[in-house]
């Protein structure tokens, strides 16, 4: 069994990676910004072109296409490389690949080895400060990377700092519940501070999406529906929300999940509305409930449709019946 010693050294290389990162990490980001813009402005370039089809629009896309492969492999050599070399350095095997979210081993016993941890005080104020600093890189990050450019991928770091706060919250001065929900890194993370008064709820939502996953698979049934952890998590967060009868917002822009899921998503919809919509509201038509349509209408391939074209996927089969 690990001993404290050994856990509290290994947050305290954390910590270690996390300074490199609010210091160097964010010196490689403005040093290499140039590269996003121009990644970004030729990205507008190729979207502008009227069709691909014709043949003058498809030599101008093959040659911004390789212009901004070329500026992608740039970037990770000047900024994936260096920040993947410091966590093997470090020794954070939890954070080893290019992304930081693939674990060589189970991921979930890797971050509760960090969890087990019994920080002193003198160590509570070392986290405190991390998630700051974490949250000044975390700022510095392009916000609309394209898909050429192999973004980087921070998820499984921040769910364990997520985790790290809400246990030691209460030793903290300048850090407050408040704080972490405007952390763009937290959002759809943490499941206890976006709805911590329904947890056994989400779970059980979350439970009806596993009934969707691939028979004889091991493997959360969200895989096959989502495209992110993170996007999965914001629209689980909001069917919580919904179905606990608590105020909510929809977001601004859809949520994008893989092509030929809307009979998926139509008989989790079904088994979430008769489960746990329809007992609370027993006057409630499904065929005229506005509410459950919305929540529908967030998942991009939705977005256009009216409720009557909806209605036919959530009229009779619950999930796991395909």
């Amino acid at each position: 069994m690990e001993t404290t010693n050994t856990i509290t050294a290994g947050l305290k290389e954390v910590f270690e990676f996390i300074d490199y990162l609010s210091t160097d990490g964010i010196n490689l980001l403005e040093e290499n910004q140039y590269l996003f813009d121009e990644i970004s402005e030729i990205g507008k370039e190729i979207r502008n072109l009227k069709d691909e089809l014709f043949e003058e629009d498809a030599e101008k896309f093959k040659e911004l296409n390789e212009i901004r492969i070329k500026k992608a492999h740039e970037t990770i050599n000047n900024v994936n490389k260096p920040i993947k070399s410091k966590s093997i350095e470090l020794g954070l095997f939890t954070f080893e690949s290019v992304n930081f979210n693939n674990y060589s081993g189970d991921r979930d016993k890797s971050t509760n080895i960090y969890l087990n941890s019994r920080l002193k005080r003198d160590e509570t104020e070392l986290l405190e400060k991390a998630l700051i600093k974490y949250s000044n890189f975390y700022d510095k990050l392009p916000k609309n990377p394209h898909p050429y450019l192999f973004y980087m991928s921070f998820e499984r770091l921040d769910e364990l700092l997520v985790l790290l706060f809400e246990k030691y919250q209460q030793s903290f001065k300048r850090i407050d519940e408040e704080f972490m929900i405007q952390c763009d890194w937290a959002k759809g993370i943490s499941k206890t501070i976006v709805s911590s008064d329904h947890t056994e709820l989400r779970n059980e939502i979350d439970k009806v999406f596993d009934l969707e996953t691939v028979f004889g698979k091991k493997e959360k049934g969200w895989k096959r529906i989502f495209l992110s952890e993170e996007s999965y998590n914001k629209y689980l967060d909001l069917l919580t929300l919904f179905l606990a009868g608590e105020s909510y917002e929809l977001p601004q822009e859809p949520i994008s999940i893989m092509k030929n899921n809307e009979s998926r998503i139509g008989r989790i919809m079904n088994t979430l509305w008769t489960d746990y919509r329809s007992p609370h509201n027993i006057k409630l038509d499904k065929r005229h409930d506005v509410e459950t349509y919305d929540i529908i209408r967030v998942l991009k391939p939705f977005k256009d449709k009216n409720d009557k074209k909806i209605y036919p996927s959530i009229k009779r089969e619950r999930a796991g019946e395909a």
